[in-house]
């Protein structure tokens, strides 16, 4: 059995935020010396604690996160949105935003150019979520002006992949459909 640390501190999750931290203080230092880009603004709390959930493959490391935090819930859903684009990405989870006009218009667009009329699922949009009727499956503009994409589990929506630049793209991947061969005369989405 193994014995518990005399500091009550395991050794484990230290080793692992002292490579975080290092990793952190080397990108700072290439900054100052005029190596690479700016490093972005500092994280706030929930922000960093999704990070190192996301970016440590040990379960125990969210284990010890979620009891931690003011929003254990919310960790794991977190966390993935993390990983599939960072702090745009969990963004893009927390809060909604309403697009212009023109932004909704483009992404409209590029949807009916994506898909013949009688294929494309009906939309139903609210602010920056658009959302396939009756299927589960939304998609999320992000203010970086990328598409998240996002599957219904739990009664919750949860990120379900990486993100993309055009809706169309970002939908059929979503969906699981993809474009016919122009070949045989169906619409082509590249």
């Amino acid at each position: 059995m193994p014995e518990e640390p005399l500091t009550g501190i395991e050794a484990d999750p230290l080793d692992r935020l002292a490579a975080d931290a290092a990793l952190r203080a080397r990108e700072l230092l290439a900054h100052l010396h005029g190596f690479g880009a700016a490093p972005p603004a500092p994280l706030d709390a929930w922000q960093d604690t999704v990070r190192l959930a996301a970016t440590h493959p040990d379960p125990r490391v969210a284990d010890r996160l979620r009891a931690g935090c003011e929003r254990p819930a919310e960790l794991d859903r977190a966390a993935a949105a993390w990983r599939t684009g960072g702090r745009a990405a969990l963004e893009v989870l927390e809060r909604s935003w309403t697009p212009t006009e023109q932004q909704t218009a483009q992404a409209r667009t590029a949807l009916a150019a994506g898909w013949e009329d009688e294929e494309l699922p009906p939309v139903t949009v609210e602010g920056n979520h658009w959302t396939l009727t009756g299927r589960g499956l939304q998609l999320r503009l992000g203010r970086d002006g990328r598409w998240y994409p996002y599957r219904e589990r739990d009664a919750a929506w949860w990120p379900a992949g990486s993100p993309a630049t055009d809706p169309a793209e970002a939908l059929a991947d979503l969906a699981g459909l993809t474009a016919a061969d122009p070949a045989d005369g169906g619409a082509d989405t590249a």
